[in-house]
């Protein structure tokens, strides 16, 4: 097969993986789609056949694709692979994919960039990625923290820019609260949804591992505001957090014990 749109873009690895966690960018659908993609023989499919196996028409996917090459490429103020060389129209899907034409029906065809589908690669591998019991993937977010260099007063939620609109999680904050539940629980640090204790398992080479969590999810607020490091936050292992994370809207710690409790009383039945 010759793959006869083959244009340079200049977008890379890591900002695809950036690109990729941005819900502003890539909505839902546009996940859902690129993932469907990525899952066929050769990361490659056409509108149709994706089209096919979900009940819906080929134009539906193929007005989101160029939407979504259009966000993304003003998005990163880049200029997208042109039509013709002296066209001033864009080719907006092939931001995400390379093209060619299918033989046998002459349907077109959208193969993943390298890029992105190493972008994808590693978000599988890095759990930002999973699947669910239908095998489809689903995408999870928890932003990470700054370092103390990047946040000098006692706030969160002021946006900042890398490469993507994040949220500020202020360090010392997170230490705030970390210390707080260590009293609670007579100098230990542990997760206050299922009571894991990274040091008691690990060793002490990793005590005071943990993560927090924002009880209420900052992309809510929108705006600067005073953190409440004991009532904002709450220390939970890497598991509880991505349970908590694995729906919108997210699950609140109650629901979460609740799910435990609820998994070990049908153990015990059996």
């Amino acid at each position: 097969m010759k793959i006869e749109w083959n244009d340079r873009i200049n977008i890379t690895k890591e900002q695809w993986k950036e690109l990729f966690l941005n819900k502003n960018i890539i909505k839902d659908f546009n996940k859902d789609l690129i993932l469907k993609i990525y899952k066929k023989p050769n990361y490659m499919a056409t509108a149709t056949e994706i089209a096919n196996d979900e009940g819906r028409k080929p134009n539906s996917y193929n007005f989101a694709v160029g939407a979504l090459g259009k966000r993304i490429a003003h998005y990163l103020k880049i200029e997208p692979p042109r039509q013709g060389e002296d066209s001033t129209k864009f080719n907006y899907w092939h931001v995400m994919f390379l093209g060619a034409i299918e033989k046998s029906t002459g349907h077109f065809i959208w193969i993943l960039r390298p890029e992105l589908k190493m972008a994808i690669d590693e978000l599988i591998k890095e759990n930002k990625i999973l699947f669910n019991n239908k095998d489809i993937r689903k995408v999870i977010t928890i932003p990470e923290e700054i370092t103390e260099k990047q946040s000098q007063k006692l706030k969160e939620g002021a946006k900042y820019k890398i490469t993507i609109d994040a949220y500020e999680r202020n360090p010392k904050a997170k230490q705030e609260c970390i210390e707080y539940y260590k009293k609670l629980n007579n100098g230990r640090i542990i997760c206050q949804i299922c009571g894991f204790d990274f040091e008691s398992f690990y060793g002490k080479e990793v005590e005071g591992l943990i993560n927090v969590h924002h009880l209420k999810p900052l992309h809510e607020i929108g705006e600067e505001y005073e953190i409440d490091a004991i009532n904002d936050l709450i220390p939970v292992c890497p598991n509880c957090h991505l349970v908590i994370h694995s729906r919108e809207p997210v699950y609140t710690p109650k629901e979460v014990k609740k799910m435990i409790k609820r998994c070990n009383l049908n153990k015990n039945n059996k």
